[in-house]
């Protein structure tokens, strides 16, 4: 059950059922679904365009601004091509249906967003799991698991959703690179987050290997919606022509127009980048002080946890009565997480809020106890 519904632009205040709120809520970590760029691009694509083309690419679909999102794509990406799709769920299912022609079991982390999963399962493939970014656990079912000549497909988020690890992915790609097999990262978390360019995973690890294929939504950092494969020529022109992307309509051109304008702010603006991992920090090591246990990556995404439900849904709600809002949920990208509190930082806070979260943390946590 949804407790609360947001009733305004996303931004660093927004209005939760009526009530104006500092937000550390969803996954708009520059706040570019409100930037009046995306806003006007998106607008001026429907007057142009309408809203879409009533038509797959295999027809008329490939107007309505899909070229162009997928040249801006690439170009992000620093790959040949890209392929646009409808949603970032989707592509889960285009990348993996074609990887996984080529192997002969697909081994996913535990706690793969749920996408991944159905994908995977869809393949038909033997399918089995790690343990939670575990690459020695991986390494052991990949030798007991793989018949000799067999190749592996390794399936994992590059950033997880609920806690915001980051997945060893350099460890996965040596790891298949030994058995002649491929990875797939969904890297709707880390777009626009990981890396020097905010590439993503292979940014991050600095990957130049082509057997990790990364892909995710536009629809968290980027600002727009869709979702989006880089690669090489070849690769993605078997995902454009592929059912994925042709056996249903293409994205609507104010989603494609709205998603080249966020790719195009945060190529031009480092700034963001820079503004959003000082955010972070600052975020992270206040919790820190206070005893809450988080991590120090650069991901602006903190979680913990209480035994008690009732506990973490009281600091949840007391926080919002004080006008400020962050989240409580009991799944995550389709895992179960047993409960936990998780706020978002965005490169759009200010000093003032990150430090008014933090103490009101402190202040309320007395009554509920420390995770």
């Amino acid at each position: 059950m949804f407790d609360f519904s947001l009733q305004s632009p996303v931004g660093p205040v927004a209005t939760i059922d009526g009530r104006e709120c500092v937000y550390f809520g969803g996954t708009s970590y520059f706040c570019l679904h409100s930037r009046q760029e995306l806003v006007s691009a998106a607008l001026e694509a429907a007057r142009r365009f309408g809203l879409g083309t009533a038509a797959s690419r295999v027809s008329t679909g490939s107007g309505g601004a899909l070229k162009d999102v997928e040249s801006t794509a690439a170009k992000f990406f620093a790959t040949q091509d890209a392929v646009y799709l409808a949603s970032g769920f989707l592509a889960a299912f285009a990348a993996l249906g074609a990887i996984g022609n080529s192997c002969q079991a697909i081994f996913i982390d535990e706690s793969a967003h749920v996408c991944n999963l159905l994908a995977a399962r869809a393949t038909g493939k033997p399918l089995f799991a790690f343990s939670h970014v575990n690459p020695q656990h991986l390494s052991e079912l990949l030798s007991e698991k793989l018949g000799a000549g067999e190749t592996p497909l390794i399936v994992s988020d590059g950033v997880f959703p609920a806690f915001g690890e980051i997945a060893p992915v350099a460890d996965y790609q040596a790891l298949a690179q030994r058995h002649g097999g491929n990875v797939w990262i969904d890297d709707s978390h880390a777009i626009g987050v990981l890396g020097e360019h905010g590439r993503g995973s292979r940014d991050h690890f600095a990957l130049t290997a082509d057997n990790v294929v990364t892909g995710g939504s536009c629809a968290k950092a980027i600002g727009g919606f869709g979702g989006v494969i880089g690669g090489d020529s070849r690769f993605i022109e078997e995902l454009k022509w592929g059912p994925a992307a042709t056996a249903a309509s293409t994205p609507s051109a104010p989603d494609a127009a709205a998603t080249i304008a966020g790719m195009n702010l945060l190529m031009a603006h480092d700034s963001l980048r820079k503004r959003l991992r000082s955010n972070t920090a600052r975020l992270k090591d206040g919790l820190r002080s206070i005893g809450i246990p988080v991590d120090s990556s650069a991901v602006p995404i903190v979680a913990w946890q209480y035994d008690d439900k009732g506990a973490m849904k009281s600091l949840r709600d007391a926080l919002y009565e004080d006008g400020i809002y962050i989240q409580f949920v009991q799944s995550y990208g389709g895992s179960d997480t047993g409960g936990l509190l998780r706020a978002c930082v965005f490169s759009e806070h200010s000093p003032e809020q990150i430090d008014r979260l933090v103490a009101e943390i402190e202040r309320h946590v007395v009554s509920v106890g420390r995770p």
